[in-house]
């Protein structure tokens, strides 16, 4: 989190972009992108 011209921003590092470096593994992709969703989506309701 920072705060750019005055407004908070949320910064997110993407599970799913970060794993897919690290591993060819589908399952942890398949965690990685719930994870990204959920994660995203409660970035979103926190506006």
């Amino acid at each position: 989190m920072f705060t750019q011209q005055g407004r908070t921003k949320i910064g997110l590092i993407r599970p799913a972009q970060m794993l897919a470096a690290l591993s060819p593994d589908p399952a942890l992709s398949t965690v990685a992108a719930e994870v990204e969703r959920k994660t995203i989506q409660m970035i979103d309701e926190a506006k």
